[in-house]
């Protein structure tokens, strides 16, 4: 029994492992920091809400900036976990999450901020943006090629 035993460990050795996806990994990280960039905005707006009310914050913004900020770090960790979970849609969980907060960027930007703010540096988040869609199509590359791979074993 216990010859079985090492040989079925001798041949197990001999497989090769599977390589890790380093896009996977950045992807989640990038997604980390924005989940710890919402949860920072969540609570500097709970911290900070009686300066903002002084100077003149509505209380619907101000319960907006609670909101936008707790959801942003939710969905955000949210793609985290599936990205780590290895989990069969974690592709498709990272694309939906990362459109929709590139989307609820935008829509804030262009239609919550004051107009002496929205044009501050718009060409950056661009930039930040397309290179965060870059990682991702990396990492969707990356996963098809493996899943590919897996299936043809």
């Amino acid at each position: 029994m216990e010859d079985v035993k090492k040989e079925e460990s001798k041949q197990t050795e001999s497989l090769p492992r599977r390589k890790p996806n380093q896009w996977a990994r950045l992807a989640a990280s990038v997604f980390f920091l924005m989940a710890v960039s919402g949860f920072l905005r969540f609570y500097g707006a709970i911290k900070q809400g009686a300066t903002w009310r002084e100077f003149g914050l509505l209380k619907s913004e101000y319960v907006y900036l609670i909101i936008a900020g707790l959801l942003y770090g939710l969905i955000n960790l949210f793609a985290v976990g599936f990205i780590l979970s290895r989990h069969r849609l974690r592709v498709m969980i990272a694309w939906i999450v990362a459109l929709l907060g590139i989307g609820l960027y935008w829509i804030e930007r262009l239609f919550l901020w004051s107009k002496d703010q929205a044009g501050i540096n718009p060409a950056f988040m661009i930039l930040l943006q397309l290179v965060f869609l870059l990682v991702l199509f990396m990492f969707h590359l990356f996963e098809r090629k493996r899943q590919q791979s897996e299936s043809l074993a």
